[in-house]
């Protein structure tokens, strides 16, 4: 019962409202069929005496919250608006989020495009430090004595003089914490990702199928955000797999995501060759 568990909280409300804790299936401890069952997606914690459903577990708010991303649940501020006058925990008549459906597809990448897309934290003023004797993280100066900002999501503050004379005023990573905010970029060359589906079996998931992921990058010219600006890099064509069912399929979905954010592959020293 803390910020952090609260925070928690408020997207597991979330989660319920849509059908996502629970399903009808196989029971893991009596061996029954057709009962209810806590859903593999969201993880709860249902003891204090330890285990792989007790306390004390430090991962578990981090891998829930992993887990609460992978279904799209946003984050506690974006569920309470979102269920704001709407206080019984009750599943009926909420919009239910669906596992999409595997489609053949083929998915360009451009990185010029992805280059172009502004990066900044999400500030906001503040007047609370007019007697405090708090320090910008930045310059070590009282905040008393002169304009400051907030990010809003880490509540860390600053100068607004600091943050734009360090050049970090179209950052997206706070300067104390290192948290990230607004959309990743990375800077991998342009390229196409495909997906298709295969008969096969995926082995260790029988009876799921496999999703086949293929990705091609032609040869170009390093820019100005890759390593050495200005010279030739080697292309490649690369394959990978998924298991077709639930899982694999949520996990399809955030890797399409790295892909259009350039997150996938970068240029440098190939450890095979």
């Amino acid at each position: 019962n803390n910020e952090a568990g609260r925070d928690l909280l408020t997207r597991i409300i979330y989660a319920w409202k849509r059908g996502l804790v629970f399903s009808v299936g196989t029971s893991k401890t009596s061996g029954r069929s057709d009962s209810i069952v806590w859903s593999s997606l969201v993880p709860h914690k249902t003891s204090f005496k330890g285990g792989p459903h007790g306390w004390p577990d430090e991962d578990y708010l981090r891998v829930c919250h992993e887990k609460l991303n992978a279904l799209l649940v946003p984050d506690a501020e974006v569920c309470e608006r979102r269920m704001s006058g709407a206080d019984a925990m009750t599943f009926g008549q909420m919009p239910m989020i669906t596992v999409p459906i595997v489609l053949r597809e083929g998915i360009e990448y451009d990185d010029d495009s992805m280059a172009k897309i502004p990066q900044t934290l999400d500030l906001k003023p503040i007047s609370r430090f007019p007697l405090s004797n708090e320090a910008c993280r930045i310059c070590r100066r009282l905040l008393s004595s002169g304009f400051c900002v907030e990010v809003r999501r880490c509540k860390h503050a600053f100068h607004q003089c600091c943050l734009e004379r360090g050049g970090l005023r179209g950052c997206n990573r706070c300067p104390v914490c290192g948290a990230s905010y607004g959309e990743p970029r990375g800077n991998s060359p342009s390229g196409t990702m495909s997906i298709d589906l295969e008969n096969s079996v995926c082995p260790g998931f029988a009876p799921a199928k496999t999703i086949k992921l293929r990705y091609r990058i032609p040869s170009g010219i390093q820019k100005a955000y890759h390593p050495n600006p200005g010279r030739r890099y080697g292309g490649t064509n690369r394959t990978a797999y998924l298991p077709n069912n639930e899982e694999g399929i949520l996990l399809l979905q955030r890797l399409k995501y790295a892909w259009t954010h350039g997150l996938t592959f970068t240029v440098g020293y190939s450890i095979t060759n």
